[in-house]
This record gives structure tokens, sequence and C-alpha cells, in this order.
């Protein structure tokens, strides 16, 4: 694929340091050097989106953007918030993913690896995985009429994130790609790279015992920067995503910038009380996080601890 130097003008870099890197809404955030990896858990196997410099098309900033598609897109997210590919070949912009709500509407999802037509759903759903817990994700599925065994099922996107999670069908059946890293502006994801990050429960007799640790590796000292002197957040939830313990609640913590140096391991424990949990709950969610700065990196991990149910009469 090609485009005519006429057509396209770099960015220039005024624009670039005055653009946000994400916005209200935005459930692609397109910026220089962003980029998005995803990994199965089944198999290990990942892939990355994107985006590369922008450049001026027509009057309309366009962004190169690669591993979304099966194809390399010239795209921007326009103002009805459809994410297009601009063609050059025929000047016009074509539609790639709708991030507006149109339950029973179903429309072409082009550049995908067969025939495809996505539908936007209208109600928001939660989800749950290494990159944190969102209970307003936006869910798009898709359907095919040409192939049985291959392409994309569905997609969770976040606001100010992007795509958080990707199902898709093989010959081995369905799998599901989660987010694992990301780079979005200043804001870096990690949850298993750059530092380690792991959540582990342990069942006490009268507590949840979480322990959150950080590897930093053999590399250089992992440096994270925090607002004040809280490192790090605990919480549970319901099912239903109401809120049950903060570990934070009732603390006081020094509204100074805390640094701390990491090398090797870091760990840290939380004690959740058996008494919170409700008499109709299946199963709770720890959710736990570093409270680092807006620029460090950004850890955080989701488990789910599977209650026993009362034995039948």
């Amino acid at each position: 694929m090609r485009f005519n130097s006429f057509l396209r003008t770099p960015v220039v870099a005024a624009l670039l340091i005055a653009a946000p890197a994400a916005f209200a809404g935005d459930f692609f955030p397109l910026a220089p050097n962003n980029s998005w990896t995803y990994r199965n858990a089944q198999t290990g196997q990942e892939f990355t989106v994107r985006a590369g410099t922008p450049f001026l098309i027509n009057g309309n900033t366009y962004y190169p953007l690669s591993g979304y598609t099966e194809t390399k897109l010239m795209a921007r997210v326009n103002e009805r918030g459809v994410l297009v590919h601009y063609d050059e070949e025929t000047g016009k912009e074509v539609q790639v993913t709708s991030f507006q709500p149109a339950d029973g509407l179903w429309w072409q999802a082009n550049f995908r690896q067969c025939d495809q037509e996505g539908q936007t759903a209208g109600k928001r759903s939660e989800y749950r995985g290494p990159a944190g817990y969102f209970p307003e994700a936006l869910d798009i599925r898709y359907r095919t009429f040409s192939c049985a065994d291959t392409g994309v099922v569905s997609e969770k996107f976040v606001e100010g994130i992007g795509m958080v999670q990707r199902e898709v069908t093989t010959f081995a059946g369905p799998r599901k790609y989660d987010l694992v890293r990301s780079r979005i502006g200043k804001q870096l994801l990690e949850s298993d790279n750059l530092g380690r990050f792991t959540l582990a429960i342990a069942e006490l007799p009268e507590t949840f015992r979480a322990t959150l640790r950080v590897e930093a590796g053999n590399g250089a000292p992992l440096r994270l920067l925090f607002p004040t002197a809280q490192e790090y957040e605990v919480v549970v939830r319901h099912p239903n995503g109401r809120e049950l313990f903060r570990w934070s609640e009732g603390r006081m913590f020094a509204q100074v910038e805390t640094l701390r140096t990491i090398s090797g391991e870091w760990t840290a424990t939380v004690d959740i009380p058996r008494a919170i949990v409700p008499p109709d709950a299946d199963v709770l969610y720890v959710e736990a996080w570093l409270t680092t700065a807006p620029d460090t990196p950004r850890f955080a991990a989701t488990v789910p601890i599977s209650l026993p149910q009362p034995a039948q009469p």
C-alpha cells in the first residue's frame, strides 16, 4: 500500500505536542508510538497493534496503524465515532470499526481475514483481565458467512485505553487475547514485563491474604514514583461490581511524592476479612494495583476467589 506524497503532509511537532493522547469517548486513542500488546493465556501467543507518525491528508489527520487488521491502515476515528481507513486509490474513507452503539444493526467490518460484519452493543458490560477491572466496556461482536474456522468473534474497548480483549475462532476452538501491555502517550501499562507484577491469594481461617509482588528481574533497578505515600491499593468486589472492601479506607497517607527503587523483588500483603463475604456470592474479585504517578509504569491484576456453596438439603 502506498500513499502519494502530494496528498499527505507530516503533522508538525507543535500539533503533536498539543494533541492529547486520549480524550473522553475515545475508544481507540491514536497518537505517535502508541501500542497495545495482547496475549492468549493458554498458548502464550501474542500480537501487537501500533500507531505510527501521523500525516495530514486532505485536512484530516491519519495514523499508520498496524496489527489491528490484516492490512496496514491509514486510520483515524472520525466525528461519528467510527474508525476509518483512507483509501488512496479512491480518495475516500472506508469503515473499519464503529464505536457507535446500534443494537440490531450490522455494519461491514472491512480488512478482516474473512468478510465480516460487526454490531456495536448499546449496553455496556464489565471487563476483568490483566489490565484491570473496567465496569463500562464497549462490546462489539462479529459474524461471517464465509469462514468457519477463522475470524474475529468479539472485541471489548475501554474509553481512553482502547481494545482490552479480542476473541477469535480457530481450528482449535475459540481463543481470547487480553491486553497485557500498552503505551498510550505517557501512560505505560505493564502487567508482566518491565517489572513482573503478580497477585496471589492464600486462604487463611479468618482472612484471605493477598500478596502483591513485583519482580524487577536481572536488569536495571525499577524506579517507581508515587504521588503520595500510598504505594498500592487492594479492592474486593461482588460479582455485580459492588465494592465490598478497600484497603486504603480509613488510612492516612502523607501527601508527598514517594520514590521506590526495586532491585530483585518487592512484596506487600493485605489481609481481607472473611466477614465481608455476602451470603449471595459464589465468587469475589480481588483487584490490586500500584498507585504510581501518571508518567511511570502502571501495574494491575485481578484474581477471582471461588467461594464454597452451602450443601443442598
